[in-house]
C-alpha cells in the first residue's frame, strides 16, 4: 500500500472540505436559463463572493449563521465591498 491509513485519512479530509465548499457555493447560485457564458460566469463569481462573505460572517460571528436569506441589496453591498478591497490591493 503506497499510503498509510493516516495519510489517506488526511488527504480525504482535505478533499471533503473542497467538495463541501463546491456544494455550498451551489446553494448561493441564482437560477438561470440563460445560455450566455458571460451571464453564467457572472452568476458563479457572484455566488463565490456571496459564499466567501458568508464564511467570513460565520468566522466573526459569536453565534454561527445557520440559515441566510440574501436580498439583492445585500448582494450589492457585498459586491461593492469586494470592489473596494480589490481597489486597495491593486
Amino acid at each position: 500500500m503506497p499510503y498509510s491509513p493516516k495519510r489517506v485519512l488526511k488527504l480525504y479530509k482535505r478533499r471533503w472540505g473542497i467538495e463541501t465548499s463546491y456544494r455550498k457555493i451551489r446553494e448561493f447560485l441564482p437560477k438561470t436559463t440563460s445560455r450566455s457564458w458571460v451571464v453564467r460566469i457572472f452568476y458563479f463569481v457572484l455566488a463565490c463572493m456571496t459564499y466567501n462573505a458568508w464564511i467570513v460572517l460565520n468566522a466573526k460571528a459569536k453565534e454561527k449563521v445557520t440559515a441566510i436569506a440574501i436580498k439583492l441589496n445585500y448582494i450589492w453591498n457585498i459586491f461593492m465591498f469586494y470592489q473596494m478591497e480589490i481597489g486597495k490591493a491593486g
